[in-house]
């Protein structure tokens, strides 16, 4: 994912099934669910994000520009 804004930003994610996400380097398990607090960050640019197990991710974020 890319973050075009201009600062670091945690997305909130939405979960159906049971999933791992790796984001940076960064991994976290998931059940079905919303999040808003994961510890995920996106940093600006270019994130790499990496899905395991069974369901859909949705991510929701609002890019920031100063």
């Amino acid at each position: 994912m890319i973050n075009t804004g201009a600062t670091v930003l945690s997305p909130e994610i939405n979960v159906t099934g049971s999933m791992t996400i790796t984001m940076n380097d960064e991994t976290k398990p998931f059940s079905t669910g919303s999040y808003t607090d994961t510890g995920l960050v996106l940093e600006r640019g270019e994130n790499v994000v990496a899905l395991n197990g069974n369901g859909t991710v949705k991510f929701h974020f609002t890019k920031e520009v100063i």
